[in-house]
């Protein structure tokens, strides 16, 4: 509407940012919620990764390996991983809100290292049967 009027229009700015600021606040907190389930549901086994899935198509310099050897990851870590690509791709796109996603991302990994941690460091991921029978070397190593 701008380019077509010539002039800036505020209040359009402004209602687009506010909207795009709930959006934000919406999509961290189902994020936080998915991130949750899926390491509650977490089997710490590595899964296969998805190149197509795993590659961030608008970023040329994306890496899928580090060095030689490929990373060896679980489940909720490739949607950590994919959620915070789209925190990314939605800075990009909305540069004024860009300090709001790095302390939403920031929120994100603290979250995924809190709980990952009690998990398996803390043994939590014994107790439930479905899970681990025990945390050996192989999990922390993976």
């Amino acid at each position: 509407a701008e380019t077509l009027g010539r002039r800036r229009c505020l209040a359009l700015r402004s209602a687009v940012t506010r909207r795009s600021a709930r959006w934000l606040a919406r999509f961290a907190a189902d994020a936080t919620e998915a991130l949750n389930d899926a390491l509650e549901t977490e089997t710490w086994a590595a899964v296969r990764r998805d190149e197509d899935e795993d590659e961030d198509k608008d970023d040329p310099d994306a890496k899928t390996k580090d060095g030689d050897e490929k990373n060896k990851v679980v489940a909720s870590a490739r949607l950590a991983s994919r959620v915070s690509r789209e925190f990314l791709r939605f800075a990009r796109r909305a540069p004024a809100l860009a300090p709001d996603v790095a302390r939403r991302v920031s929120e994100l990994v603290r979250v995924y290292n809190a709980r990952s941690c009690r998990l398996v460091l803390g043994a939590e991921a014994t107790r439930n049967a479905s899970r681990l029978k025990s945390v050996t070397a192989a999990h922390l190593a993976a």
